[in-house]
């Protein structure tokens, strides 16, 4: 996890990180995180390469995104991978409005 989460972190995109995750997922199937961090990978994945290379992203991207949200509905990786894999049907407020709902509340800060 530690390595993939380390690739991620480079946006080099030779670094790989779906096979990192793809392994912590082969050791630890029913890990969420795991689960969801191969999902995002997976869905970043989508927005380039080959047509080929896209469609089974996309494939792995959404069993992944469903298998994290199965073990855990809040697992934030797998929820972000599905606002990206359903960019294209979303409006912008649309995608906002997922995207503040990942975050949480915004906790206020009292002026006192």
């Amino acid at each position: 996890m530690d390595r993939g989460e380390d690739a991620q972190a480079t946006s080099d995109p030779d670094s790989h990180p779906a096979e990192y995750f793809r392994r912590a997922v082969a050791l630890r199937p029913a890990d969420a995180k795991a689960q969801g961090s191969l999902a995002y990978a997976e869905a970043i994945r989508t927005d380039n390469g080959q047509p080929d290379q896209t469609r089974a992203a996309l494939q792995e991207a959404e069993s992944a995104a469903t298998a994290a949200l199965a073990l855990d509905p809040n697992e934030p990786n797998a929820q972000l991978a599905r606002i990206i894999l359903q960019s294209s049907s979303l409006d912008l407020a649309g995608t906002e409005d997922r995207l503040r709902r990942i975050l949480g509340p915004i906790p206020t800060v009292s002026m006192r």
